[in-house]
């Protein structure tokens, strides 16, 4: 029997990756036509739903922490239209009131430094005053910085962690015994890089930063189950999206076949988190997820894989060459930006 040999086809990872990434870019433009005038939800699997019925929010009190940014103006406008009644919290009071101004429904506003712990207790303590209870937190404040990790200094190092994980941390401190002793609650805590452990060059202390939230979460719920506590705490990652404070970053994200998010479609899946009460959502559609099953899974093919991919136009946009020493040029450009995928607070 004769039998005929063929070469084996070898595929280089962007062919392998890109179609996935394409796919999921169409669906998120389609899915925004489709879903422009209806409510939008989201079943167990992740994948969206224009007509699936959920849990309303009307009269829940919601507190907001970085209303002030623009992911979370967003989010107030879209909770406000669920007849939620609202605190709205943040460091800019002029951006507070403006907001104010344009909402309609039960809300207050409250200033709040996350980087003192006792500006924490006073905004529960607000809204308890205020409202009598608190039935979700969502604490959308952050920062990153984006610049080779040599050029970190001791203090951006310390500003990134404290205000991505230990504030967040302090935050779920103060309001889960609230939560506790009413007999339920939800702290959303919003994160970013899909799972909370994809890697990203240049962003390395806000991506450690985002790690540890992603575990906090995952290991505090384990031990809200053991201990019975009927208070859900959960990790939010956001696309990057349409705001002032990532605006400088389009290009980048387009370079790398990344969708930028209308901050009305990160609203409305905020709803929805809130409305099913999930541990975990993750915004960027399956390639994202895909990305962080992969990473958990086999960390250094996907490095690989992300480095053949994208690691040459991250650096181009992004990175900053260091002299010898590994000293920094102090004239070299840094990129701040707020939590985006984040907010500023």
């Amino acid at each position: 029997m004769d039998y005929t040999h063929e070469s084996p086809v070898i595929y280089t990872p962007e062919q392998l990756f890109k179609p996935v990434l394409y796919k999921n870019y169409e669906r998120n433009l389609r899915f925004d036509k489709e879903c422009q005038n209806q409510i939008l939800t989201t079943i167990p699997s992740g994948r969206y739903s224009c007509q699936m019925k959920t849990q309303s929010l009307s009269q829940k009190t919601i507190v907001l922490i970085g209303a002030s940014g623009g992911l979370g103006g967003a989010m107030a406008e879209k909770l406000a239209q669920t007849g939620a009644r609202l605190v709205l919290a943040g460091r800019n009071q002029e951006a507070l009131t403006k907001l104010s101004g344009r909402l309609f429904g039960d809300h207050i506003t409250a200033s709040v430094d996350l980087t003192q712990p006792e500006s924490i207790d006073a905004l529960c303590s607000l809204a308890l005053d205020h409202y009598g209870r608190v039935d979700a937190v969502i604490d959308v404040a952050g920062m990153d910085i984006r610049k080779p990790f040599l050029q970190h200094t001791p203090e951006e190092l310390a500003r990134v962690v404290n205000l991505n994980l230990v504030a967040a941390m302090q935050v779920t401190r103060v309001f889960l015994p609230v939560m506790k002793k009413q007999g339920g609650g939800q702290i959303v805590l919003v994160g970013g890089f899909g799972n909370g452990r994809i890697v990203f060059p240049y962003f390395t202390a806000d991506v450690t930063a985002r790690a540890g939230l992603a575990t906090f979460v995952q290991t505090l719920n384990l031990e809200l189950t053991l201990e019975k506590i009927p208070v859900t705490v959960t990790f939010f990652s956001p696309e990057p999206a349409y705001t002032e404070a990532e605006s400088p970053y389009f290009e980048l994200w387009k370079s790398i076949d990344t969708a930028i998010a209308p901050v009305e479609r990160v609203a409305r899946d905020m709803v929805a988190t809130l409305e099913q009460r999930k541990e975990t959502h993750i915004m960027g559609g399956f390639s994202t997820r895909l990305y962080g099953i992969i990473n958990d899974l086999f960390p250094s093919f996907f490095g690989r894989v992300f480095m053949a991919l994208y690691g040459t136009k991250i650096k181009n946009y992004l990175g900053r060459d260091v002299d010898e020493s590994g000293r920094f040029n102090p004239n070299a450009k840094e990129s701040v930006a707020g939590r985006q995928p984040g907010g500023s607070a």
